[in-house]
């Protein structure tokens, strides 16, 4: 009886040590799909800062050119105004 409860209990540990490798194995794949997710996030965080940056730009641009135009018109009816030529 008591062969039959080691040999039960050595099975028993076999099974665990194989069964706590396959968690080591498949803990491991996890922290690296969880590496490859952070590197794909830091580099969509990098570009959505880039286009930021662009469209900041690109409205920099656009209400530079709309003071011009504005400052080109309001000069053209200040001069209008005064009887000059623009």
């Amino acid at each position: 009886m008591s062969d039959d409860l080691v040999k039960r209990w050595d099975e028993y540990v076999d099974s665990m040590g194989s069964v706590m490798g396959e968690v080591e194995h498949m803990a491991q794949q996890m922290r690296d799909r969880i590496e490859e997710l952070e590197a794909k996030l830091a580099k969509a965080v990098e570009a959505l800062q880039f286009y930021r940056s662009a469209v900041n730009l690109r409205i920099d641009c656009e209400i530079t050119h709309a003071m011009q135009e504005a400052h080109t018109h309001a000069e053209a009816f200040i001069a209008k105004i005064k009887g000059e030529q623009p």
